[in-house]
């Protein structure tokens, strides 16, 4: 058991706190006390109400809980109760993966209004949309005048991510802006904190926000699937429109090794609304795997239904010709306002 619990992660450790907090509320408005009993009813009961992958999650942090705090018999009676309990059917929830510019503005100018937590969280939502940063960079995130420096959360050495850091460059223009504002007021808050602990409040507050604006009738219904990682399916969607797919530079910006993850699991370019605020240095372009560049080109070239699916995101790029060369991006360009345009 202590095993066990040495391999998990500070960032599980928390998440699992927190759970166990809810679970011991929830026993407790029972007026119960902690037993095997009590512990497997409430997780049979929150069956019909959680997604599979939150109630697995559940489930994980009752068994850490109880080999940290109960005995091997206490388990054994947990383990029994539970047994022939199934976890939810999958949710089969259409995500939104886009944030249309109305509904960004009734959001954060909604939160701004809610303290000061709802004013961090309205910069965090703004940055995110026009940086692409995971909700966890931004704790190790800074900023150099002109420059994003960005710690790569998914990083493995020569299996994942762009590097441990990517560096962007912020469009000129943009440095007196109100997204740069939001960017620098951002950092400095998330600097003190860990997402995951945010995370909780924050999505609450986003969709107690989103709940009354479509209830007021502002925003549409199809809303109210909002989370604040659509924010970043947003920054894809116009990182499409504005930087090159097939050179690395939407991989680059996202912070990814291949150049078709961006392409296959984010926003695509037809939901493009606005300029992106930043672009990625030559250094972190040349990080992006030269043979994923070359599997996109050819699945483009001779792939017509990953063509016709992926079509929206090439930006004014021809990639018909079998012969095509791969492309020289020790040419990219550190220029802050080259190449970035509105779509």
């Amino acid at each position: 058991m202590n095993e066990y619990r040495a391999e998990i992660s500070e960032a599980t450790v928390r998440i699992y706190e927190r759970r166990m907090q809810t679970i011991m509320r929830q026993i407790e408005q029972k007026n119960r006390v902690v037993t095997p009993a009590s512990l497997a009813d409430i997780m049979k009961e929150n069956v019909g109400h959680l997604a599979k992958s939150s109630w697995r999650q559940y489930r994980a942090a009752v068994i850490w809980w109880i080999e940290g705090n109960r005995s091997e018999g206490f388990k054994m009676a947990f383990d029994a109760m539970m047994d022939g309990v199934s976890s939810p059917e999958p949710r089969r929830t259409k995500l939104v993966r886009s944030v249309e510019p109305n509904v960004l503005q009734r959001v954060t100018d909604n939160l701004r209004d809610r303290g000061v937590f709802g004013q961090h969280l309205s910069d965090l939502i703004l940055a995110t949309v026009y940086t692409g940063l995971r909700p966890s960079e931004w704790s190790n995130a800074r900023l150099e005048h002109d420059r994003l420096i960005v710690k790569n959360a998914k990083f493995r050495e020569g299996e994942r991510g762009n590097g441990q850091v990517r560096e962007l460059i912020i469009a000129r223009d943009m440095l007196v802006s109100v997204q740069y504002q939001a960017v620098a007021r951002t950092i400095e808050w998330m600097s003190r904190r860990v997402w995951n602990d945010v995370q909780p409040n924050a999505s609450a507050a986003l969709k107690d926000v989103v709940r009354k604006l479509v209830s007021d009738g502002e925003i549409s219904r199809r809303w109210l699937k909002l989370r604040i990682y659509d924010c970043r399916h947003q920054f894809a969607s116009d990182a499409k429109a504005n930087l090159s797919l097939l050179d690395g530079e939407v991989a680059a910006a996202m912070g990814h090794r291949s150049a078709l993850t961006s392409v296959l699991h984010y926003g695509r370019k037809n939901t493009a609304k606005c300029r992106t605020m930043v672009r990625p240095t030559a250094v972190s372009v040349a990080k992006v795997s030269d043979k994923s560049i070359e599997r996109l080109r050819g699945e483009l070239a001779h792939n017509h239904s990953f063509k016709q699916k992926l079509s929206a995101g090439i930006p004014n790029q021809s990639v018909d010709n079998k012969n095509s060369q791969k492309p020289d991006r020790s040419a990219h360009i550190d220029d802050a306002d080259h190449g970035i345009n509105g779509p």
